[in-house]
Formats: C-alpha cells, structure tokens, sequence
C-alpha cells in the first residue's frame, strides 16, 4: 500500500512542479518618500511556458494619487525556457504623510490566482526623507558594464551588457529568484547569457567580500542616433533553501543613459548605412576554366564582426557574353565568444556564351569600423576565365513567363479545390473542446479523482451549453442597450439622433453606416434575417430626421418618433435573442461573431473558416480551420477543409514565390502537428495501465514460488516499465509542444519585417512565398512586437499582421 502510493506521487509529481512555476512580486522606488514627490510602483508575475497569464485585480493604493500606469506583457525565452511575464507600473504621488499600505494586485494563470506582496510606503515631510545608502556598501547589489564604455558608441555598432549579482561573502545562502531583465526596446538584441560561464568567484569591493555571480550578458545594436536609456533590471533575493525560505528583499540596477552617435560625414561613395564593423572582402569563382554553356559560379561574400544581417554587398555587373541564371544571398550569423559576426554572401550563376576570356572587374566594398572611427573600402582584383568551345543549350524559361503560364492553370486547381470543400454543419455544437495543452494536469486529476467527480462530469456539457448559447444573447443585449443610450444622450436634434441611430445600429448588429437611411434599412435588415416590421418603423424614424433637417422650425425631432425609434430597437433586441436560439445556418459575418462568444467549439471555427474559403478569404480560413483541427484533431471534416485550404495557400505562395518554395518547412511546426494529432485519452491511460501492470508485475513475482512465473514477471515488469516510461515521456513530450509553440497564421499581404521590435529597425526583405494564410510561429514577444521565424531566418513585426492559432479569435 505504501509503494503504491509513492507510485502516485511520482506520477502527480510533474503536474505539482508546473503549478509552482509561477510567482508574482511587487516594489516601490522608495520605502521613504516626501510628500508631494513622485515615486514607482511595479508588480511582476511570471509563469514558465505559453499559459495566458492575466490580470485579475488591479492594486489598490487608496488616498495615494495614480499620475500614469503601464501594462507590459513579454514572452522571453532563455537557454530554450520560455517564460511569460506581466508588468504592471504606476507613477504614484503621495500628498499626506502617513505610513500607507498598498493592496497587491492579483493574477491569474488558468486556474491558479496569483497575489503578490504587499508593499509599505512611508510619506514624510520635505526634506525629511534619508539619503539613499550608497549600492556598495550594501550587502549585496546588482552591477551594469556596458563596453565599450570610454566613448559613445554609433549606430549599428555592438555593445556588450552585462549584469553581475555580488552577494556578501557572509550571505551564503541566498539566491535569486523572480530576476527581471531590462527592457531594451531600442536595440537589436543577441543573448550572449549561454555564452559565458556561470562562474562564482570571490572579490573584494571598498574592503568587502563579495561572492559575484553573473546574471545575464547580451550584444547590443543601437538602431538609431541620439540619446537612450537602458532601464534598470532587479531582483528578488530570497535566504534559505527550498525548505527554509527566509527572508526576500528587492535589489535594483543602475539604468545606464546611452549617447548614441551617427555615423560621421564622409562616407564614400556606395556605402550602406548598415556595413558596421570589422569586415573582410573577397570575390572568387569555382572554375577558372570553362566553356560554351557550361556555368560557373562567382560568389560575392563578407566575413568578419557585426550585424550580418544589415550587410549590403556590391552588385556584379553585368559581363558582356555571359547569361546569369541564377543569384542566391545568404547570411549566415554566427558568435565567436561573445562578438557577434557572421558571413554575408552572393553567388552567380554564370553561363558564357562564347569562348575566349571573361573577364570579372573589380569590386569595391565599404565599411564603417566603429573602434578606429573610420570609413575603409576594399578592392578586389579582377578574375579572368577561360571559356573553351562548345555546346550552348536552350536557354532557360524567365520566371515571369512561366508564371504567366501557370496561373491560369493555378486558378483552376484553386476552384477545384474549394469544389471539394464540405460543407457547414447546420446545427453546431457549441460545447467547448477541452485545450490539448492542458493534457497533464487534467488526467493526472481523472485517474485520482472519484466516481463523483465523473457524475459531475457527465452532467457538465449540458450546463456548458447552456452558458454558450447565452453568450451571444447577452453580448447583443449589451451592444442594443448602449444604442438605446446613444439614442437617450442625442436629444431632438435631427441629425444627431440620425447619426447615434447609424453608429448604433452599426455597433449592435454590424450593419454598415451608408446603409442606415430611409431608403437602404430595410433591405439592409432582410440581408441579415432581421424583423423587417422594424426596419419599416426605423426607416419612418430616419426619413422624418432628413425631412426635419429641411423644416423651417428647425432641425427638430418630435418626441413621438424618438421613442418610436427606442421601441424599436427594444423590439429588435427580443428578436435577436430568438434568432440566436435557433440553431440554422448563419452568414460568415455571423460565425465569426458566435467563435468570440463560443471560442472552443470546433463546429463553430469549422463553418467560419469554412464560409472564409468560399469567399477567397483564406488567412481567415486557414486561422479559424487551424483552430478547429487544435481543439478537434480526430474531425475527419474539420481535417478535410484544412487541408485544402493549406494546398491553396501553397499554391498562391509557389505562385508568388516562382521558385516552388514555401516557408512552411518549419521542424518546431512538425512536431506541434504531430502532437495535437496524439490522442491524450490514449497516451494518458497506456501510461497509467504500463505503470500499474509493472507494480502488479512486481507483486506476482514477490508471491509467486514457481520459477517460471518468477522470470515471466520480471520479464513483463521491464518491458512495463519501458513502455511507461516511453508513454509518460511521450505525454510530457507533447505537453511541452503544445505549451512553448505559439503557431500563428499570417493576416496581411502588406507585412513590415523589421531587425527589431521598434519602427526605427531596419525593413527586411519579405519572402514572396509568406502569403496571407501561411504558417509561422512566434519565437519572441515584446510590447507590441512578435519575433516570427521561417526556414532559415527569423524578423519582428507588429502583432496586429499575425494571429495567434492556440489562443481565442479577437477582433
């Protein structure tokens, strides 16, 4: 009985250790502050992996004045852990002295709440407040290096930052924990954390002993001229050990204010603003002797230190007697210690067309080497090739040609595609599919929960439904009362009355502005299935505001039409309940809504994106059919559509791309596919059933006298355990997938690739082949930014052009 209940412990053990990995904290500027001054407040949760992570009760700081508040949401991923962090800051202002105790604020991660500290601030008279302790005398702070630091840097030049954690030699059982690092908005960032050791040694600081630990390192690329500010970072240092927590204090940073400088007049002639560095240059040919239709390849290519990237190589010029069949650029970044570097290269493909000698002019290529301060060009020396006689072949189709060709053919194949869409499903279910990301906890619970809890189960789905289809209902109910007070707040006014009218209706029932006159109501109303009886008394309502707009008593509504027209929309508000109720077809416009209030059906994402395809919008079909395979990976239908909607948006992106390439090859994506396609009902219970067999195992061995048995049961018991361990870690597995992949579909044709989460980054170049509807997934996330990867290179881009395929449709 013992073992076996060490048995389930092990078990539960993985799902104890995620629900601790969250943790909230909170801090002031100053525990002493003058009355009248200004001082911050900032509380920080973080959670490891993808889970939502919110804000469920803001702090509450009483007859203290908020003067400014900010929320910053990041994802952040060290030494390949992502962690989800939420910041929230205030700017407080204390004009009574007093000692005043702020209420912390309260987050939640799922169905964990999460409270942080509360913090104490004590308000004292001008002048009263004590001089802040010098950071090195106390007993353990954090240090800021930032090299080079004996001048200021310039664009695009590498800075290295550095932060060291020194702890009193005394103080040797404390540890970080809950660190924030800095935001650092205007750079471009490589994490150099990995790379440097994490070393502990002894110094001594102003006759101190200190024990320095480093806590995190980065290579910086200033994105634009003038004056910056590196914010400070801190942490929570907790004593004791696992056991024996002791004590937590919050230790802060210096912020470090950064003058970046342009670069200087003077550059020559063909430079880049972006050729930063220390850079070598060469030009080469893999053939110095050739002949007649035989290529050859001429590569263009630097190697040294900085952002390679931003490189920009001179072009080749065009050479009398040869074809270029193919150009292929390539960066390719790499570190050496901590200098960030790499090799930029273009390579040529040639065809000669005659014999005798080609020749390769020079080539010049400028930098700037921001340690000398100087601008340097290099030349390279002229190639001469030899071409021998012979045979030149057909020459190749040009791409726009063989494009123009195959389009026509493309949209042929598109239309039979959408042929074999399925079609929607009349009466959804609206119950929610269970998260595949959640798979651990969940069954971890089943197999220790009791019979009851399977009764509740059971009657669950039929409350669940109840809930969702009184979503919309509510949500209309909302949207129509705010119309009715548009309505109350326009008075007589004739034309202020027909414009809350127009908003009114437009924000209630998504019926468009032009559309709400006399004249267009009603046919705008029998587009939509609404009661037309009211559209008939609403159209009454706007001819006589267009009428009074005439009158010569003035633009002036008579009150018997203004509460004709709040009648009406009462009206409308009964009826929208009892066409929600009804479970018919609705228009795509009307799904999409329903998939806000009803975020985890399958059915529903399945008619939106199903509907999306029929009218060629295919990002959104392929977002919200995406969705519905997640929530409904074993829906033979659900699996159908997507999978045509996913030919056509390769197709489109072969077409653009007139390479045959697609950008959806990502091996992180794989596996995120591969997982939401493995059952969790199966993998949970095969993991349960080889676990118990090995302990039955186990007991049949210890009672059995009979050698045979004996060895069969032993012989069970390992491959039980095998297969345990293959299933349990194949659960664990899928559960890390589905909670550190962020897969997002691309929403816009018009996309800013930028170096950088800041509009003063540099544009990259968009790959034709990410078209509306391809599948990318997000690797970073700060502010408004999302860093989104594809085979072979990664760029920031605002999060508006993406959505996310885990996490619910918005707006």
């Amino acid at each position: 009985m013992r073992r076996g209940a060490l048995l389930l412990l092990l078990l539960l053990w993985p799902a104890a250790v995620t629900a601790t990995n969250a943790g909230a904290t909170a801090r002031v500027s100053q525990d002493v502050v003058e009355a009248g001054t200004k001082f911050q407040y900032q509380a920080d949760a973080s959670v490891r992996g993808a889970a939502e992570l919110r804000v469920e009760k803001a702090p509450g700081f009483g007859v203290l004045q908020v003067v400014g508040q900010q929320k910053m949401p990041q994802i952040i991923t060290i030494n390949g852990v992502t962690e989800r962090r939420l910041s929230l800051r205030y700017a407080v202002v204390a004009s009574t002295e007093g000692e005043f105790k702020i209420a912390p604020p309260v987050f939640r991660v799922g169905n964990e709440r999460i409270t942080a500290n509360s913090v104490t601030v004590t308000v004292v008279k001008a002048g009263a407040a004590p001089e802040p302790q010098a950071k090195r005398d106390s007993r353990y702070f954090i240090e800021a290096t930032l090299d080079p630091d004996d001048r200021p840097p310039y664009v695009g030049e590498q800075l290295t930052l550095r932060y060291d954690l020194y702890v009193d030699g005394a103080q040797m059982d404390v540890q970080p924990a809950n660190s924030k690092e800095p935001s650092l908005d205007d750079f471009w960032i490589q994490e150099l954390t990995d790379r440097i050791a994490r070393t502990d040694q002894m110094v001594t600081v102003n006759g101190r002993l200190y024990k320095r630990s480093s806590m995190w390192s980065y290579a910086l690329f200033p994105l634009r001229a003038g004056p910056v500010q590196i914010e400070a970072a801190n942490v929570e240092l907790v004593t004791g050990g696992i056991f024996r927590r002791g004590p937590t204090a919050q230790i802060v940073s210096e912020a470090i204010d950064v003058d970046v400088q342009p670069l200087p007049p003077g550059a020559p002639i063909g430079f880049y603003e972006g050729n930063v560095g220390n850079w070598t240059f060469k030009v080469s040919t893999d053939q110095s002797v050739t002949k007649v239709g035989q290529a050859f390849v001429v590569e263009v290519a630097a190697t040294g230190e900085g952002q390679v990237n931003r490189l920009r190589l001179p072009k080749l010029p065009a050479i009398e007697g040869t074809r270029v069949s193919d150009v292929d650029e390539s960066s390719i970044p790499n570190i050496r210690g901590i200098t960030v570097g790499g090799t930029s290269r273009t390579r040529y493909t040639i065809t000669p067309l005659k014999q005798g000698k080609l020749t390769i002019g020079a080539l010049e290529f400028s930098w700037f080497e921001p340690s000398r301060g100087e601008y340097k060009t290099t030349r390279s020396p002229p190639i001469v090739v030899q071409v021998a006689a012979g045979e030149l072949g057909p020459a190749p189709i040009q791409p726009e040609k063989l494009a123009r060709r195959t389009v026509a053919a493309d949209e042929d194949l598109i239309e039979n595609l959408l042929a074999e869409l399925g079609p929607q499903r009349d009466v959804p279910n609206m119950d929610a599919a269970p998260d595949p990301a959640r798979f651990p906890a969940l069954y971890w619970f089943l197999i220790a929960a009791s019979f009851g809890g399977l009764v509740w189960v059971s009657f669950g789905p039929r409350l669940r439904q109840f809930a969702r289809r009184a979503a919309p209902e509510r949500a209309h109910k909302q949207r129509t009362a705010h119309a009715i007070e548009r309505l109350d707040d326009a008075g007589s006014d004739a034309a202020t009355f027909a414009r809350a009218l127009r908003e009114g209706l437009h924000e209630a029932w998504d019926i468009p502005l032009g559309a709400v006159t006399g004249a267009d109501i009603e046919r705008a109303f029998a587009s939509r299935g609404l009661d037309t009886a009211v559209a008939s008394e609403l159209a009454e309502v706007l001819r006589e505001c267009e009428a009074a707009r005439f009158a010569p008593g003035g633009a002036r509504l008579k009150p018997t039409s203004i509460q004709r027209a709040r009648r009406a929309l009462e009206t409308l508000v009964a009826a929208g309940v009892i066409l929600l109720a009804l479970a018919s077809p609705a228009r795509a416009a009307d799904w999409t809504e329903i998939a806000r209030s009803n975020p985890d059906s399958v059915d529903v994402h399945f008619n939106v994106g199903t509907q999306a395809a029929n009218d060629r919008d295919y990002a959104t079909a392929r977002l919200a059919l995406e969705r519905a395979t997640y929530l409904g990976p074993w829906d033979s239908a659900v699996e159908h559509n997507r999978a045509l909607v996913e030919r056509i948006v390769r197709l489109i992106a072969i077409e653009r791309s007139r390479t045959g390439r697609t950008m959806e090859g990502d091996e992180t994506l794989f596996w995120w596919r591969t997982s939401t396609h493995v059952n969790p009902h199966v993998i949970g219970l095969l993991a349960t059933a080889f676990w118990l067999l090995a302990a039955l195992a186990i007991g049949i061995r210890r009672r059995s006298d009979s050698p045979a048995v004996r060895d069969a049961a032993v012989v069970g018991f390992i491959l039980a355990v095998v297969l345990g361990v293959g299933a349990t870690f194949g659960a664990v597995a899928r559960n890390h997938v589905l909670r550190t992949t962020r897969p997002v579909v691309v929403m816009t044709s018009n996309l800013e690739l930028r170096e950088g989460p800041n509009p003063a980054a540099k544009l990259k170049r968009t790959p034709p082949a990410i078209v509306p509807g391809t599948l990318l997934r997000i690797v970073d996330e700060r502010h408004d930014w999302v860093k989104i990867t594809w085979p072979g290179d990664a760029a920031w881009i605002q999060k508006h052009a993406v959505r996310s395929v885990t996490e619910p449709m918005t707006d």
